[in-house]
């Protein structure tokens, strides 16, 4: 996934917290939320694809 994508998908610059901590913590969770999207995704354009070959 892109920088671009991650941006415009989850703003990373919208922290709930001033301190360092908080905003670690919503950066790392930003970061896995991106890559169990990624994940899913993936998983799913392999199920449509593979249903697609099995259609023709």
């Amino acid at each position: 996934m892109s920088i671009k994508t991650l941006k415009d998908r989850f703003p990373l610059e919208n922290f709930s917290g001033k301190p360092e901590n908080p905003v670690k913590q919503n950066f790392w969770a930003t970061i896995l939320a991106a890559t169990m999207l990624m994940i899913m995704e993936e998983e799913a354009n392999i199920e449509i694809r593979d249903a697609r070959k099995d259609k023709k």
